[in-house]
């Protein structure tokens, strides 16, 4: 019945400050690789925005070139839901044509839209 034996108050407050001790270290050391990896994965989304935001000018300059050729060439009109300047120079595109025209990039391998990207 003596056989177990109560550890010393002072023996068990020398395990427990070991114990959060550990505990500290490994916080502080998963801390810096988070932010590390947050720095890294921010770098990343901007370079992906940047080129995305480089393939909607791509495709709104060429899409504006094949508008000028027809209207250069017979001066014929061309009726459509923009607004033209003079020479045929599209002022405003709509929302929805640049989200057709970026939507394969804001979705996921599945096909599905990012949430993250909406």
């Amino acid at each position: 019945m003596a056989d177990f034996v109560t550890p010393r108050h002072s023996a068990v407050m020398e395990r427990l400050r070991r114990r959060i001790e550990l505990f500290r270290q490994h916080h502080n050391s998963c801390e810096s690789r988070y932010e590390s990896a947050t720095l890294e994965r921010l770098e990343l989304e901007r370079q992906q925005t940047f080129a995305l935001h480089q393939r909607c000018l791509q495709a709104k300059a060429k899409r504006s070139s094949k508008h000028r050729q027809p209207q250069a060439g017979g001066g014929g009109d061309q009726a459509g839901p923009r607004a033209t300047g003079g020479g045929g120079v599209v002022l405003e595109d709509s929302p929805s044509e640049w989200f057709r025209a970026t939507e394969p990039a804001l979705r996921n391998a599945d096909g599905v839209l990012r949430s993250d990207s909406v």
